[in-house]
């Protein structure tokens, strides 16, 4: 039970409405966090981290426990915001994150300062991770003939243009890590990811009374030379067609993913009947957004490779 404890108060016959009333736990969260207690919640982050990407049961209430007997008179919510900022800045980074931490965007200096030190020192925590994006996944087991239990959500906002000297840290630490490369080679991600949802457009049409579309939907191999800028062939219920690229990732809502150029010149060529179908949380829980038309309106593009050229 959490009890409202009034400092500063002598008689408390006399307070009123203009008199000040601090609670203690907002009291003890007016300290800023020392670098000690940054570290110390950055560990107890990335321990809970490598269980969840090694698919390992762990328990988040022992180990904020546990961490408030490190820390100097925190309370369970600051610790659990400050476990939030942490996965707001794994996200900016390209890197998983606890999925039940949603990420905050809120943060210090200090918190990036500490992370990015405390990976270069644990490279086995960080083999761990990008590790995960190389590991093998099977596709989700089919629920339902229309596919009605997956989430369909609303795309995120792309973000705002920021030219901040934190946003230029974290563009700099990206650079080191490659894990969204990475699991966009995953060709057994990828095609899990694929099957999905040729699976799900099969369940979309025969929902709407369309079998005989939904036996025509075709899966677009990509072969070495010869990327078509789609993955699947599908159809409207009036027999247009809708031509479908499939990104796939364990991660959550907002993480980045890789486009080709073939992607986003088809994606402007083909505006009304083009989709990007995002596949999120894959394997426990998946969702997906969809993108329509020219993929430019939608994100925030970063370069990632250069073409030279000579004379």
């Amino acid at each position: 039970m959490r009890h409202r404890i009034l400092l500063g108060v002598r008689n408390l016959s006399k307070i009123s409405f203009e008199t000040p009333i601090l609670c203690l736990e907002e009291n003890l969260e007016v300290k800023p966090w020392s670098r000690e207690e940054v570290l110390a919640t950055v560990q107890d982050y990335f321990s809970m981290l490598q269980y969840e990407v090694l698919g390992q049961a762990y328990n988040k209430t022992a180990h904020r426990k546990n961490l408030l007997k490190k820390i100097d008179h925190r309370s369970n919510g600051a610790v659990e915001k400050k476990h939030q900022t942490i996965g707001s800045v794994l996200l900016e980074l390209g890197l998983p994150y606890i999925r039940g931490y949603k990420p905050l965007d809120n943060y210090q200096n200090i918190l990036l300062e500490v992370i990015d030190q405390y990976l270069d020192k644990e490279p086995k925590i960080l083999s761990t991770l990008l590790n995960y994006a190389d590991s093998t996944v099977s596709t989700p087991v089919q629920r339902d003939l229309f596919f009605t239990d997956v989430t369909v959500v609303e795309p995120p906002l792309p973000p705002p243009l920021n030219l901040s000297k934190k946003h230029r840290t974290l563009k700099r630490m990206a650079e080191k890590y490659d894990f969204v490369d990475r699991e966009a080679k995953n060709k057994n991600l990828v095609k899990a990811g694929e099957k999905f949802i040729l699976e799900f457009e099969t369940g979309r049409l025969r929902k709407e009374g369309r079998a005989d579309l939904a036996a025509q939907i075709e899966w677009i191999p990509q072969e070495k030379g010869h990327r078509p800028g789609y993955n699947i062939r599908s159809f409207e219920v009036n027999g247009t067609e809708r031509f479908i690229g499939v990104k796939t990732t364990r991660c959550g809502l907002k993480f980045p993913f890789i486009l080709s150029k073939q992607e986003l010149a088809f994606s402007r060529k083909k505006l009304d009947q083009y989709y990007l179908y995002r596949v999120f949380n894959f394997i426990k829980s998946p969702a997906l957004f969809m993108l329509k038309g020219r993929l430019h309106r939608h994100v925030k593009l970063s370069p990632t490779a250069f073409k030279t050229r000579f004379g």
